[in-house]
């Protein structure tokens, strides 16, 4: 079997957001400021795969890549704020927010799976930088 493991994080330098191909460090603590942080692997050549640089991401935004592409082709990672498009009207549109749920063990938009409605998905932010939406 043949998968990405991808996670996403915003950089604590500058706001950014980079992917990696893992939580290398995981949570910790600085020792100086009692702060918590978490460092990420982010690829720099995606062609070779043997570049990285290790760069520290806020712990409360690492998201897992789901596996699933939208209907625009974006990756969608936890986190990540959709909408099922030509469902309902504009106004009326549904928004939900992707989640893994532990106990069953899977992705989620609200109470439906995530993989059900794939087709009709769309990614339009996320809940850091689109609290609004939520």
């Amino acid at each position: 079997m043949k998968r990405e493991i991808l996670f996403r994080g915003q950089r604590i330098d500058n706001g950014k957001w980079v992917c990696g191909y893992g939580i290398i460090h995981g949570e910790h603590y600085d020792r100086k400021d009692n702060e918590r942080k978490c460092s990420i692997f982010m690829e720099y050549d995606s062609v070779s795969k043997l570049n990285y640089q290790l760069v520290e991401v806020n712990p409360e935004t690492v998201g897992q890549f789901t596996g699933l592409l939208d209907k625009n082709k974006t990756k969608i990672f936890e986190g990540d704020i959709i909408t099922l498009i030509g469902v309902t009207s504009n106004e009326n549109r549904i928004i939900r927010k992707v989640e893994y749920i532990k106990e069953r063990a899977q992705f989620m938009s609200g109470m439906y799976p995530l993989i059900q409605s794939i087709e009709i998905v769309l990614v339009i932010g996320n809940i850091h930088d689109n609290p609004n939406l939520k």
